[in-house]
Parts: structure tokens; sequence; C-alpha cells
């Protein structure tokens, strides 16, 4: 009888979190600074909100590439692209969102005379997004990528759809 209790209070709470579940997915796309360097950033990124106040979020980043980039003293041209999972603390003030990310960032960094660097290392943002609608959001976001050598420093125009 205890174990069949407990199965049923797990099962519902199982369903009274899911029920606030939301899915969501989207790109982004900015400009990425490193050193004295900018370039073009491009990305995507999928999550889910575990409650109304917190969310988990995954994507990829291709951070951009750099001529003569200085990094780790070298005048090399490099590119740089980062996968990162992160938790996502969030508030809703009417359509508008407001967020911060932090998590971990697995990065790789390819230049000249076959240069690889990869590390995981934190990444951190904070950002803001306005629902039209209950399924599509756009909004803004600027985020650091710590690598071991320097930062990306990254200003995105972010689109999101919302499921569930």
């Amino acid at each position: 009888m205890k174990k069949a209790l407990l199965a049923m209070t797990l099962v519902a709470a199982s369903t009274a979190a899911c029920a606030d579940t939301t899915f969501f997915g989207g790109s982004q796309l900015g400009v990425a600074k490193l050193g004295d360097n900018s370039s073009a950033t491009y990305g995507f990124h999928l999550g889910a909100s575990l409650t109304r106040y917190l969310g988990v979020e995954a994507g990829y980043q291709f951070n951009g590439k750099f001529d003569q980039s200085g990094y780790n003293n070298t005048s090399d041209d490099i590119k740089v692209k980062a996968r990162y999972l992160a938790l996502r603390p969030n508030v809703d003030i009417g359509r508008m969102n407001i967020y911060l990310i932090a998590g971990m960032d697995d990065y790789q960094i390819t230049g000249a005379q076959n240069y690889t660097e990869t590390h995981t290392d934190p990444m951190y943002g904070a950002g803001a997004e306005y629902h039209f609608t209950p399924r599509f959001s756009l909004g803004l976001g600027y985020t650091t990528y710590q690598m071991e050598h320097d930062d990306i420093h990254a200003l995105t125009m972010n689109s999101s759809f919302h499921f569930g």
C-alpha cells in the first residue's frame, strides 16, 4: 500500500511539473568581439522551462572568424565555435521576458598551421525578449564565452518559437 501511494504521489508530482513545462527553440544572429576584432556570429538554441522562473538551454554558436586575431600571441586568422548547456533563470513582466543565462561552453578554435584549441569553460549573459504571440518572441541578448586566453563577447538578436 505504501509503495502504491508513493507511486501515485510521484506520478501526480511529475504530471504537475510537466504541465508548466514549455519547450522553445530558435536562432540568434549578431556581432562577436574578441580583443580588438569583431565578426558576425550566429547560432541556434533549444530549451525547456522547468518552472515559471527557471529553464535550461542548450545551443550551438559560431562565434566568428577573426582576422589576425592576436589570440594566444598569434597573428593568424582563427574561427571559433561553441556548444553550450546552461541554466536560464527568468521573469515575465507582461509580454516581456527578462533572463540571465549561465553554464558551460565546449568551444573549439581552429586556425592556420593546424592550430586547434578545445576547452570547456564558463559562459554567462543576460537578455530580454518580447512575446508578439504566445508562440513567437524576438529579443536581444549579451553573452560572454570565456576561453583560456581571452573572452568572446557577443551581442545578438534572438528569435524563438515556444511549444507546449
